[in-house]
């Protein structure tokens, strides 16, 4: 019925049959033909051919009009199964700054790719200026971080919230000061959530070394402001790129850690570490998923990006 649409709105636009067949490269008579067919198809005349110029009738613009609305959702038909379809291929480049992938966004990106295994997913872990120049170069897609980024130039869509925590090996003797205070880790986000768990002050472990993230590691900012706000200079006896590395040195009794509650999903921790909430706000950090404005959102990133908010 619509297929004829672009003769009917190339006679509209000449309002004249013979300058229509022209640009339409057909003759005259096989144009005016079509036409006729056409209309005795529809039962009602497309065009008023006693008025000079010829003129489309009422119901000859209700057909283009119509003709139009079928097109835009045929289009939209089309873009939707090129969209699926691209989905079941390509690649899709997440940065994420150091340590921003806890257990719990592992999980996630893991069932996306069970969900579309065609796509090939390359995470890459870098520090905070290379993640932000990898974006920036439009070289990364998506952006995993717990720092606050520039909001004029990135989009950021919450993801998680994390809470850090000073976890201490459990051979040290001045837990026994504190017992009331320890954290169970089978209970811990529970506890973590309750306004009325004991918090310790950092100010309280000045005296023991601590395991700390390298200064490349954003975590690293956040524990030199936990200690500037309490106002102590640690004793550093190692320093590692990891959380995970750095609380397995804390396992070991190197010296304290402090890590994301995320972490410490196993109970097997209780054995040899006790656990404390730190009595800050500068403890409590929010997981972004960034792209940058501008950028083109593929349906891969979309459907990434929805999957991750799920």
């Amino acid at each position: 019925m619509f297929e004829h649409k672009e003769y009917v709105s190339m006679i509209f636009k000449e309002k004249n049959f013979g300058k229509a067949a022209e640009k339409l490269h057909v003759s005259q008579p096989a144009l005016s033909a079509m036409i006729k067919r056409l209309e005795k198809e529809l039962g009602a005349p497309l065009f008023n051919r006693k008025t000079t110029p010829i003129s489309l009738t009422p119901f000859g613009s209700a057909y283009l009009k119509n003709a139009d609305i079928v097109t835009q959702l045929e289009n939209q038909l089309k873009n939707r199964a090129l969209e699926e379809n691209s989905l079941l291929s390509g690649d899709l480049t997440i940065c994420a700054f150091s340590l921003s992938l806890p257990y719990w966004t592992t999980k996630k990106i893991a069932a996306f790719h069970q969900k579309y295994p065609g796509i090939r997913l390359h995470l890459q872990n870098h520090n905070t200026l290379q993640a932000k120049m990898t974006v920036d170069a439009y070289q990364g897609d998506l952006l995993l971080s717990t720092k606050n980024m520039n909001l004029e130039k990135y989009i950021g869509l919450p993801l998680y919230h994390e809470q850090l925590v000073l976890a201490v090996p459990r051979r040290f003797p001045l837990n026994k000061e504190f017992s009331t205070s320890q954290l169970a880790p089978f209970h811990l986000q529970e506890q973590l959530k309750q306004d009325d768990t004991a918090a310790i002050s950092l100010k309280d472990f000045a005296s023991i070394p601590f395991v700390l993230a390298s200064k490349e590691n954003y975590i690293r900012e956040c524990t030199d402001a936990l200690f500037q706000e309490a106002r102590i200079h640690p004793s550093i006896a190692i320093e590692t790129a990891s959380s995970s590395v750095a609380l397995n040195f804390s396992r070991l009794g190197c010296g304290a850690a402090i890590c994301s509650h995320l972490l410490l999903t196993d109970d097997s921790w209780d054995s040899q570490l006790c656990l404390y909430k730190i009595n800050s706000s500068l403890a409590h950090r929010t997981g972004y998923l960034y792209y940058r404005k501008g950028a083109y959102v593929t349906p891969a990133m979309k459907k990434f990006m929805e999957e991750m908010q799920a």
